[in-house]
């Protein structure tokens, strides 16, 4: 226990890489970004304690918390913003059904009170117009507007 307690007190510069290291390996696990900014200070407090900082172990944990809580502070909004730009590159990653929208196709049915089946590519989908009084016969030719759950909403083009 003794030996574990004097190697906290007299940290060498790698041991913070290897925090930085096990902290970063956590947060790509996690992906929670909660656990990069104290990755990243002590990546920095093994860089600031090659130059030897004063060789107070004290001082370099009090360093380390600071650094932690200033780029928790200000990384969090930019991180945010770098997550929300990639998600937002594809808005309807997680909707396969409206990447549908505006696809064109034929009717596989005739319809009868605004509902049928579609063929789009090659699988058929329930259909249903989105003006009823419009009639829809098999073989017309329609255009994806929407989807309501597995329903796919078409026009008659």
């Amino acid at each position: 226990m003794d030996a574990i307690a004097n190697f906290f007190f007299d940290m060498p510069f790698w041991a913070w890489f290897v925090i930085a290291a096990l902290f970063l390996v956590k947060e790509i696990l996690t992906g929670t970004t909660f656990l990069l900014w104290p990755a990243i200070a002590a990546l920095l407090m093994g860089l600031i304690t090659i130059v030897q900082l004063d060789g107070q172990w004290v001082t370099q944990w009090i360093l380390f918390a600071i650094l932690t809580v200033a780029l928790g502070i200000v990384g969090k909004p930019y991180a945010e913003r770098w997550i929300n730009q990639s998600s937002s590159d594809r808005p309807n990653l997680n909707e396969a059904g409206q990447l549908k929208v505006g696809k064109r196709g034929r009717a596989a049915t005739t319809f009868a009170s605004g509902q049928g089946r579609v063929v789009l590519g090659d699988t058929q989908w329930s259909a249903r117009v989105v003006d009823d009084t419009v009639t829809v016969a098999e073989g017309d030719e329609i255009e994806v507007v929407s989807m309501e759950g597995t329903v796919v909403i078409v026009k008659r083009l």
